[in-house]
């Protein structure tokens, strides 16, 4: 459950998570997570100031990585694939038609360097779109959405007991039907990405993190549009359990990234720096109660004909209880 400072937008959550972890033998292994939930868009609206209610999704996502070869054997590979769809269309003012969807699959290759270093080559595609189809023009009948495939190459590593990291650096390629006003078709495009994170453990109960990504994803903040993003999110948490019941969550993260329409046309450009912090008390076994503060700051600017900037600066409290059965 979250109560917000603003009481019209107080929202509940609920929803049920899983995953299992099952290793067949020292050389087949597998991890499967799904979540199925009623969940809130918390930095967006349904209609601005007439009700700030937040958008109301379903989720429906499933998950899966099949491990092949030993962890100690020379190489192995891991396959991969998950869905996520957010379904709006019987929230409160959205309109139907902007559910979306991220379908992923691909595989690791590792090799190892070292006893606790391995060379990793990933491939991977993922589909981004939305449901609403084009109603004329060149696109009619068309889905807005991008094919992104990426390949990438880097390291994982377990430098000692108390840090671990991986690092992967490589080229993503955006490809979609969609043509433009000319009736051409819109030029693949492609870029440097990478997937960077750290973990270090400077006691048992305390980690620190630090991660970077840079790729293309659907946009977070507001189901109304049917946009698509281009950048990089770098974030630095620390978690530490000061008792067996208490626990304090830090975080920062710093994102700046294009916003773009279905057609790849750059609308605006964004800039958002978050700081949060929680508290956590473990009431019981299966429940954990949280205090939470949120700080926002956000700045647009329009970079595109008909684009509207969206800057505020948004505080957030909230309090939220877990329950794991």
């Amino acid at each position: 459950m979250n109560f917000n400072s603003e009481s019209s937008a107080n929202y509940t959550d609920y929803g049920i998570l899983g995953d299992i972890h099952q290793e067949f033998n020292s050389r087949n292994r597998l991890d499967v997570d799904w979540d199925y939930g009623v969940y809130h868009d918390a930095g967006s609206t349904v209609d601005g100031v007439n009700d700030k209610n937040a958008p109301e999704f379903v989720r429906k996502k499933a998950g899966f990585v099949y491990g092949f070869g030993s962890m100690e054997a020379m190489a192995r590979v891991d396959l991969f694939g998950s869905i996520n769809k957010q379904d709006y269309e019987k929230t409160r003012g959205i309109r139907e038609g902007l559910n979306r969807e991220t379908k992923e699959y691909g595989a690791t290759f590792y090799y190892r360097l070292m006893p606790k270093t391995n060379a990793l080559f990933e491939v991977k595609q993922r589909d981004l779109s939305y449901d609403r189809k084009f109603t004329s023009g060149n696109n009619a009948g068309k889905n807005p959405g991008y094919d992104i495939t990426s390949y990438l190459v880097g390291l994982n590593w377990d430098a000692t007991a108390k840090t671990t990291g991986y690092a992967k650096i490589g080229r993503r390629y955006r490809e979609t039907d969609l043509r433009d006003t000319n009736n051409q078709k819109i030029d693949k495009e492609g870029y440097t990405g990478w997937e960077v994170g750290v973990s270090y453990m400077p006691v048992d109960h305390s980690v620190i993190q630090l991660s970077t990504v840079r790729d293309y994803g659907l946009e977070y903040d507001n189901p109304q549009d049917d946009t698509f993003t281009k950048g990089t999110t770098t974030t630095l948490a620390w978690s530490h359990d000061w008792t067996s019941r208490i626990g304090t969550n830090v975080s920062y993260s710093y994102t700046d990234e294009e916003v773009q329409s279905a057609l790849a046309t750059n609308n605006k450009d964004r800039k958002i720096n978050t700081f949060g912090m929680s508290v956590d008390w473990k009431v019981r076994r299966f429940v954990t109660l949280s205090l939470g503060y949120q700080n926002t700051d956000r700045d647009e600017s329009n970079i595109g004909t008909g684009a509207t900037d969206d800057s505020y600066r948004r505080n957030v409290y909230t309090l939220s209880a877990e329950l794991a059965i």
